[in-house]
């Protein structure tokens, strides 16, 4: 699959939360007790893949109701010749 615009990016490239959802995500500052015997580290980790997997599934263009304004708010240049598209 080849991008034509910024806007084909899927949301998944776009939206990476690189902050785990929970302390038991970090090994080496862990300080939780219960960790060996807690089993939320599974069903966040489902969670955060169900919520990734959704993301896959749309682009910037499903959920920008104007693609020129944001482009402006990004500073983003619109590629050569999208002017006499338009």
């Amino acid at each position: 699959m080849r991008l034509t615009t910024f806007t084909d990016y899927s949301l998944r490239v776009l939206i990476y939360v690189s902050v785990h959802p929970a302390e038991c995500f970090e090994a080496d500052s862990n300080a939780c007790a219960i960790t060996p015997d807690c089993r939320l580290k599974f069903a966040l980790s489902d969670a955060v893949e169900a919520f990734y997997r959704t993301l896959r599934r749309h682009t910037l263009a499903d959920v920008v109701r104007n693609p020129r304004a944001l482009a402006k708010v990004l500073v983003i240049q619109p590629p050569p010749g999208a002017a006499a598209q338009a």
